[in-house]
């Protein structure tokens, strides 16, 4: 199916009842390398974070558009993490191919990616990681949240580390401050503009692997021109707002951020005329 960052994802189906999982396997003398010290944080980091949500969501019927750990394997060789399957691709996959989204599919989409971060956020976890490529599509068409090894465990005190990639990346992981789980608010607004408009508001183009003009205008929340003038101006008011607000520098004064809490995204006029109740219970249907 893919290889992520620090494994490869297999199809597989049980013998017996020929159901369809996605298996994540890594190689144990892999992770045993000192040079491979981060490939064995991150994989501890996904493994705790799938156990935290196993324990949690047990005995629920309501899905989160969370990834959920099945069970977990290993012999002398191998290590492995049994999933749900999604067969839809991601949604980088799907930009690709369908274009530009409407509004509307976009409202839907990140309603679900918000139901996903606020059950992380409830459990002290921040994300810290979101774009289109980790939020894989069921193969009826709902978007489900998955690679879990760049996440914080907020219990433990705010994250200081500088991950993610660059041009999702917030302010103040970028500048090297602690941080929590208003990071992901910040993601998800540039997220929600390359769902959009396909482009990141961001980036400076043609500047490659250099990073350094993009992280300028990340820390100052300055748009580059050419998103701002052929992109930003373009979209409709409530759909701005909703990106300036997300955009925030200031995570205390983004929208979801901790001063202005979760409900600020939920009752923000983007989201007009979506049940967040009916969408939750996943009695909405796809786009």
């Amino acid at each position: 199916l893919g290889e992520g960052g620090f494994g490869e994802v297999h199809l597989a189906r049980h013998r017996v009842s020929g159901a369809l999982f996605a298996v994540k396997s890594f190689t144990k003398a892999r992770i045993r390398r000192i040079e491979e010290r981060t490939t064995y944080i991150r994989l501890e980091r996904e493994r705790k974070t799938l156990r935290q949500l196993q324990a949690h969501l047990r005995g629920t019927a309501q899905p989160h558009n969370l990834s959920r750990l099945i069970c977990s394997t290993h012999d002398h060789v191998w290590l492995r993490l049994v999933l749900p399957v999604c067969l839809g691709g991601d949604m980088g996959k799907l930009l690709d191919e369908m274009g530009k989204l409407s509004d509307n599919e976009v409202q839907f989409y990140a309603g679900c990616v918000i139901l996903a971060l606020t059950h992380l956020h409830s459990l002290q976890i921040a994300y810290r990681d979101l774009k289109p490529e980790n939020v894989l599509l069921t193969a009826a068409g709902w978007p489900v949240l998955t690679d879990f090894g760049l996440v914080a465990f907020l219990d433990d005190g705010p994250a200081t580390s500088m991950v993610g990639t660059p041009e999702f990346m917030p302010p103040e992981i970028v500048a090297g401050a602690s941080h929590g789980t208003d990071a992901d608010w910040w993601s998800l607004g540039v997220m929600l503009c390359e769902m959009l408009t396909l482009a990141t508001p961001f980036r400076v183009p043609g500047s490659g692997s250099n990073y350094e003009k993009t992280y300028a205008n990340i820390v100052r929340g300055t748009f580059t021109r050419e998103f701002e003038h052929k992109s930003f101006r373009l979209m409709q008011h409530n759909t701005a707002a909703m990106i300036r607000g997300l955009l925030k520098v200031d995570p205390q004064e983004r929208l979801g951020g901790s001063r202005r809490g979760t409900e600020s995204i939920r009752v923000h006029a983007f989201f007009w005329g979506l049940s967040w109740e009916t969408l939750e219970a996943r009695e909405l249907q796809p786009p």
